[in-house]
C-alpha cells in the first residue's frame, strides 16, 4: 500500500541544516499494525507527516497504492489525505463548541456538504467505540479518554485506508491509555492498517512489529509476539 525508498528529509535554520530522516526505506502493507519508536527529535513525527501528505520530502519516492506521490499536485494530495488516511493525535485536536456529533461529522462535511447519510454513519461509529451516550455533549464534558475515543470516531468515520497515529495516549493517564490501546488493537484486528508513533515500549507492545530510529534512520525493527 505504502512504499518509501531512499526518503530523505532536511531542514535548513540560520544557515544550519539538520537532516529530519536519511534514506528510509519501509513498505507498510495493508492490515498491519506497526510502531515507531526513537528518542525525541529521531525524526518520527517528520516521516508520520511525510507519509499522511502534509510534508514534503527532499529525495527518494514515496507511492501509494502503486503510485507516486510526488506526481501528484497540492490539489491531489490533499483529497488523497482526506479520503485514505485517517490522523489521531495526542492532543485530540477536537472543536471545544461543537458537540460530540459535530466533531465526528465534520470530515464528512469536507468530502460531501450533503448531510442526508451522515447521522447513521455518525452514530454507528460513536457506538462501536462506546461514546454513541455522549453524543450531544460538548467536548469539554468529557474525559480525556472519551476525547480520544471522539478522535478516533473522527478519523474512522470516513473508512480511511490507513490511521496515522501520533502519541495517541501521551496525555492520558494509564486506565485511559490503555482503554485507547485496547481500541486500536480491536480496530486492527477488524482489518485497519495503522501506524503509531509512540515513545511507550507498553503501546508499542500492542503493535505486530516496531520500527526503532535514531538521527533519522531506521536503524532496526523488531517483531511483536502476541500470545
Amino acid at each position: 500500500m505504502i512504499s518509501l525508498k531512499d526518503l530523505s528529509k532536511r531542514f535548513i535554520s540560520y544557515d544550519v541544516e539538520t537532516t529530519a530522516l536519511n534514506k528510509i526505506n519501509l513498505e507498510i502493507k495493508m492490515g498491519e499494525f506497526i510502531s515507531v519508536m526513537g528518542p525525541s527529535g529521531c525524526g518520527k513525527s517528520t516521516l508520520l507527516n511525510i507519509i499522511g501528505m502534509l510534508d514534503g520530502w527532499d529525495e527518494g519516492q514515496y507511492t501509494f497504492f502503486d503510485k507516486p506521490v510526488s506526481a501528484k499536485s497540492e490539489v491531489q494530495r490533499t483529497r488523497l489525505r482526506k479520503e485514505h488516511i485517517g490522523f489521531i493525535f495526542q492532543n485530540f485536536n477536537l472543536i471545544d463548541e461543537l458537540t460530540v456529533y459535530q466533531n465526528v461529522e465534520l470530515p464528512l462535511l469536507y468530502q460531501n456538504g450533503d448531510t442526508g447519510n451522515h447521522k447513521e454513519k455518525v452514530m454507528a461509529i460513536l457506538e462501536k467505540l462506546n461514546i454513541g451516550h455522549r453524543a450531544k455533549h460538548r467536548i469539554k464534558q468529557l474525559s480525556g479518554g472519551q476525547q480520544q475515543r471522539v478522535a478516533i470516531a473522527r478519523a474512522l468515520v470516513y473508512e480511511p485506508h490507513i490511521l496515522l497515529a501520533d502519541e495517541p495516549t501521551g496525555n492520558l493517564d494509564s486506565a485511559n491509555g490503555e482503554e485507547v490501546l485496547e481500541i486500536m488493537s480491536k480496530l486492527h484486528q477488524d482489518g485497519n492498517t495503522i501506524l503509531m508513533v509512540t515513545h511507550s515500549e507498553r503501546d508499542a507492545s500492542f503493535s505486530q512489529k516496531t520500527l526503532h530510529m535514531k538521527d533519522g534512520a531506521i536503524i532496526n525493527q523488531t517483531e511483536v509476539s502476541h500470545v
